[in-house]
């Protein structure tokens, strides 16, 4: 595979997106990773903000390989834009699955041929998640083995900020 893209709201970016996006790119030559925006939820970092800490999470290590961007459509439509070959998902449990299978036969009906990966989330980071994070922000509690290191402190100040 040659293009991936790897979609999320990423509201923040956590060890686990990150965990993901690594083993991503050992099946691939290049990784999207598309951040979406949803009108309907409140986020605590806008949509800049997130593609900046993204890339700065991502760092050096991933950097030359991927590609960080704003995408407020259709999966199916990035792919076709782009030529990828498949999106990337994360499976914590049996209810991502059902859910990301669903998603899986609306993107090969809009777009033939165009595939999914799911990876199973690691276990030590499948308890991870961006909604877990910006809780425990509102209620004062830290989060920086949630997030990776190279964000951890502007997510703390980001949460001070808004409480």
């Amino acid at each position: 595979m040659s293009l991936l893209i790897l979609p999320g709201s990423f509201d923040p970016f956590t060890r686990g997106h990150l965990d993901l996006a690594r083993r991503a790119l050992r099946l691939c030559d290049r990784l999207i990773v598309a951040v979406a925006v949803h009108p309907g939820k409140k986020p605590l970092f806008l949509p800049d903000e997130r593609v900046r800490l993204i890339r700065a999470a991502l760092g050096e290590e991933l950097e030359p390989r991927s590609e960080v961007m704003l995408w407020n459509g259709l999966i199916a439509d990035l792919a076709a834009k782009t030529g990828a070959d498949a999106v990337v998902r994360g499976v914590r449990d049996s209810a991502d699955l059902a859910w990301e299978s669903r998603l899986h036969e609306a993107n090969v009906r809009l777009a033939p041929g165009f595939e999914t990966v799911w990876l199973p989330c690691d276990p030590a980071l499948r308890w991870i998640s961006s909604s877990l994070v910006r809780e425990l922000l509102e209620h004062g509690r830290p989060v920086d083995a949630l997030v990776p290191e190279a964000i951890a402190a502007e997510v703390a100040g980001k949460a001070k900020s808004v409480r």
